[in-house]
């Protein structure tokens, strides 16, 4: 009945997993965060000024756009690098998608059925946990990192999750070995 109710008043989600978004093994807030950006819900500040505060927009990632969810995780260059590494390092092919409903739509499935498809949706979450913690360190406690240093975080993030949700297994042990590029900072054999 819910996700009737929602796809009439919100029709760009027919694709959202809606029991997945609660199975998925990440912790709670972290699924929360992504039903708020799903929902455009997140304070960023556009949301932020359609509630009446009054702020100078502007992407703290990237200083060049005006801050959406949109922009944070899908059009900032910073957000960019992180997603086209990844893209690389996990041999994925296929163009970013155009906005977070349609990265949502198609990268989620209701009943995730192979690893491939449960990683991708563990990914997501990562990557916009991840740079979301590093929008709000910049505005809040002006310190940055490089996109470089989140690229890294999000994998090891991704194996704390995982090895907590006992999805390790022989069946998907390259898999593992291309995950841990993403956690390992490169060398200087085997830089970024």
């Amino acid at each position: 009945m819910y996700q009737g109710l929602c796809r009439e008043k919100f029709p760009g989600v027919a694709n959202f997993p809606f029991k997945s978004v609660w199975r998925l093994k990440a912790p709670s807030k972290v699924n929360g965060f992504a039903w708020l950006l799903f929902h455009n819900r997140t304070l960023t500040h556009d949301n932020l000024k359609r509630r009446g505060w009054n702020i100078v927009s502007r992407c703290v990632l990237c200083e060049a756009n005006t801050e959406t969810a949109s922009h944070l995780f899908r059009s900032c260059e910073y957000s960019t690098r992180i997603w086209d590494r990844y893209m690389t390092v996990l041999s994925v092919g296929g163009p970013f998608p155009i906005d977070l409903q349609q990265l949502f739509g198609c990268w989620c499935r209701e009943d995730p059925d192979d690893w491939l498809d449960w990683f991708r949706y563990l990914f997501l979450h990562g990557f916009v946990w991840e740079v979301w913690k590093e929008r709000n360190e910049r505005s809040f406690k002006d310190t940055s990192k490089a996109w470089q240093v989140i690229f890294h975080k999000i994998g090891r993030t991704l194996l704390h999750w995982i090895a907590a949700a006992g999805q390790i297994n022989d069946q998907n042990a390259k898999d593992w070995r291309r995950l841990l590029a993403l956690a390992c900072p490169p060398t200087r054999n085997n830089s970024i």
